[in-house]
């Protein structure tokens, strides 16, 4: 019975060494396959991160210009305000004396001397 249980007992000892030895694969593939990953994934999120930056970057650039887009139409309505009001100042300046003309043409023809011509 000692050499059946020793016949056995080895059988068992080498299985175990058999799938101790499969397991030592496992893990060494299994860390190589990690590896892999984590080197692959640190270049995607680099990649993420470098397109994320560009896309701020894009994004302030267009925030900028339309910031400068804003303060030259805010510039080009206040000189358009203020030419419109300059030439309302001035057409009106011009019709009162266009109405200062207008009374003295008419009080000219108007005009009855005093003293009969001769």
């Amino acid at each position: 019975m000692s050499d059946a249980f020793n016949s056995q007992l080895e059988n068992v000892s080498r299985k175990f060494g058999e799938l101790d030895a499969r397991l030592d694969e496992l893990c060494i593939r299994i860390d190589d396959n990690d590896a892999e990953v984590n080197v692959k994934f640190s270049k995607f999120q680099s990649s993420v991160n470098q397109d994320l930056i560009a896309i701020q970057n894009e994004n302030s650039q267009q925030q900028q210009r339309t910031q400068g887009f804003q303060k030259c139409a805010t510039n080009s309505q206040r000189a358009l305000s203020d030419t419109i009001r300059a030439l309302g100042d001035r057409i009106s300046l011009v019709e009162g004396q266009s109405a200062r003309l207008a009374a003295l043409e008419n009080k000219f023809q108007n005009y009855v001397p005093l003293v009969p011509p001769q």
